[in-house]
């Protein structure tokens, strides 16, 4: 079965998974960088965790739902 741009369903399918693969993996590595360039030092890494603690702590599971963490400062 072709598609009006004469690509095949595979194919589509295929380029797809490929672009959804590699923006997660592009943003996967830049938030990475970033938390690895801010925790470098440690008056940051102290900042940061005297924000995000209490937040944290809060919490009844490991996990933070994003509307509590989604907006501090630092990160």
């Amino acid at each position: 079965m072709k598609s009006e741009h004469n690509l095949e369903y595979s194919e589509i399918l295929r380029e797809s998974n490929i672009l959804i693969a590699a923006g997660n993996e592009t943003s996967a590595t830049a938030m990475t960088n970033r938390m690895f360039l801010r925790i470098r030092k440690p008056r940051v890494l102290s900042a940061l965790c005297a924000k995000l603690d209490p937040i944290m702590l809060a919490q009844p599971t490991p996990a933070a739902p994003f509307s509590t963490v989604k907006d501090p400062p630092s990160l």
